[in-house]
């Protein structure tokens, strides 16, 4: 591969990861879309309410644990990392 296909390549990678922090940040608030959680039990949508009474609870118990590093917990789409980022 030549330097400018190299270049051109990276150029490609770098728009494309523009794009999609670009999708996921300024068109949606991290860690509030619950877009994509169906039920293992009848494939259904979880309701919204669920899904953050779910977040909710899980941080709770993670607060409970006294974590020193949240990033250590993994962040996904932030739906818990958006409740505990004050404390990291």
């Amino acid at each position: 591969m030549t330097r400018a296909e190299k270049e051109a390549s990276e150029s490609r990678r770098i728009h494309e990861w523009l794009r999609m922090f670009s999708w996921v940040y300024a068109e949606h608030s991290p860690g509030s879309d619950f877009a994509g959680w169906y039920s293992t039990y009848d494939k259904a949508p979880i309701p919204v309410s669920e899904m953050e009474d779910w977040a909710d609870a899980t941080a709770r118990r993670i607060r409970a644990m006294g974590p020193r590093r949240v990033l250590e917990i993994g962040v996904g789409t932030g739906l818990l990392l958006t409740r505990l980022m004050d404390e990291a």
